[in-house]
């Protein structure tokens, strides 16, 4: 392990070291554990953090036994532990009772099954089994809770173990609530082994998971395939980096934003004083002059994610249903250019009509005479009907001023508006002109005139970013500076 940690990929690449059947060693499973945390401790981790213990134990008895056997790494916990579906729901009430900052991960459908010996088995498909087992073992637990007069473990696991071909189909059904950890990872260079149901790395990424497990492919290589170990990392990291990975963050969609690489924070000194780059924003004073200020938000970097697109999506549409109800919308209408393809997904998620307003140039700009392009806002690809209930949807609400614009379109066209949706409300409140300002982050950001005395030496030294989205690398590699 000591020179896997050495390996600068690997370092790249590794999140939890995975034991199974190791913990059963002459020396012991616990002592294994104490030796692999000093091992992860003794190497530097500049720009992540250390690897985590998976403990792989899939523990299949009753909850007495299975209480009693993770009860020996009291001492030294896991950071995930495996949890077959077979077991009662006091094994899972009792596993997180005792061990409160540990992940537990069920497993439902080993990946060397093959799927036809699941349906076979079982009379269900794997993913329609694993789909199934989740929603049944909730709602035992939720029975059992309420018996035991308990609200402090609401939830029998956080993680859900499946094969490459099943995670895409249960990340959209169960919208965020689980993190999917997927083994069953075999790239083209590698020999399946004992896997049944497997895919390469960069497929199963793709597809929703969350953490893959990856073995032979970084230890071994495939040599009967001639392909080096040092070859087959290489290979590995590339598929990685080609992918459209993020984790999706149940219940913290601002972490999520951050594993986008969607948030800027400038950094600050000892003294909690701005350091800079503080960043351009597209608010004026009543001078004329640009705010700025040391926080922004990438939405386009969710634009170019569709599973976090949809998980936002599934996430407004749920407070659009918990603020204004079930029935209550007719159209949702994006704001050019960051509310069209939320507009989209909202629709696809309610099935409710979409509509995207467009800019109309009415006059090109001249920069010899500095005449700035002038435009209007108009709705001629789609149609809005007479009383249409309309929400309107950006990627950003502030200031409102283009809110302002759409709400006059929408109502001179015969609609009604009846809410604004987005998916970062700056804004401090969540009600604008009596309309509900629904969102998945409401972060009130703070900004500062160009001459306030906090950020007024920043801008005399040219120390602002006017067009983040430009120099969007430029950002994020600044917030890595000590």
């Amino acid at each position: 392990m000591s020179e896997m940690l050495k390996c600068p990929i690997l370092k790249e690449l590794i999140g939890y070291f995975k034991l199974n059947d190791a913990v059963h060693l002459e020396e012991g499973g616990v002592a294994l554990l104490r030796y692999m945390r000093c091992e992860i401790g003794s190497h530097p981790f500049a720009n992540s953090l250390p690897p985590g213990i998976f403990l792989d134990l899939k523990l299949a008895d009753t909850w007495g036994t299975c209480k009693n056997t993770i009860m020996h790494y009291k001492n030294c916990p896991p950071d995930i532990l495996t949890v077959r579906e077979s077991v009662g729901v006091q094994a899972f009430y009792e596993l997180q009772k005792n061990f409160p900052e540990m992940e537990i991960a069920l497993v439902s459908a080993l990946t060397d099954i093959p799927e036809a010996e699941i349906v076979a088995r079982y009379g269900q498909t794997p993913w329609m089994k694993i789909a199934n087992d989740i929603e049944r073992i909730e709602a035992e637990y939720k029975k059992y809770l309420e018996w035991v007069h308990s609200s402090t473990v609401n939830k029998p696991f956080s993680m859900v173990v499946c094969s490459p071909l099943e995670v895409q189909a249960l990340d959209s059904l169960f919208a965020g609530r689980y993190q999917f950890i997927v083994p069953g990872i075999r790239d083209a260079w590698m020999l399946k082994g004992q896997q049944a149901r497997s895919t390469g790395i960069r497929q199963a990424l793709n597809s929703g998971a969350t953490y893959v497990v990856v073995g032979a492919q970084m230890t071994q290589g495939s040599p009967r395939k001639g392909v080096s170990v040092e070859e087959s990392r290489t290979m590995t990291l590339r598929e990685v980096v080609r992918s459209s990975r993020v984790v999706v963050e149940p219940n913290n969609p601002l972490q999520t934003l951050v594993n986008c690489t969607g948030f800027y924070q400038s950094r600050c000194d000892a003294d909690g004083k701005i350091v800079g780059p503080l960043v351009g924003y597209a608010g004026k004073d009543e001078t004329g002059k640009n705010f700025v200020g040391a926080c922004y938000i990438n939405l386009a970097t969710v634009e170019e994610r569709p599973r976090v697109l949809a998980h936002f999506a599934r996430t407004l549409a749920e407070n659009i249903k918990g603020i204004i109800g079930d029935d209550c919308v007719d159209v949702f209408l994006g704001a050019p250019m960051g509310g069209l393809l939320l507009a989209g997904a909202l629709s696809q998620e309610m099935n409710v009509r979409t509509a995207f307003a467009e800019k109309k140039v009415k006059a090109l700009s001249d920069s010899t005479t500095g005449v700035k392009e002038e435009s209007e806002l108009v709705i001629s690809r789609h149609t809005i009907n007479k009383g249409d209930r309309v929400i309107i949807v950006e990627d950003l609400c502030n200031n409102f001023s283009t809110t302002s614009k759409l709400v006059n379109l929408i109502e001179t066209l015969g609609g009604v508006v009846v809410g604004i949706a987005c998916i970062l409300n700056r804004s401090p409140g969540c009600i604008w002109l009596e309309l509900p300002v629904m969102s998945v982050i409401h972060k009130p950001l703070p900004q500062y005139r160009q001459d306030d005395p906090e950020v007024a030496h920043l801008v005399r030294d040219g120390n602002v970013v006017w067009k983040p989205k430009y120099e969007w690398s430029k950002l994020l590699a600044t917030m890595q500076k000590k």
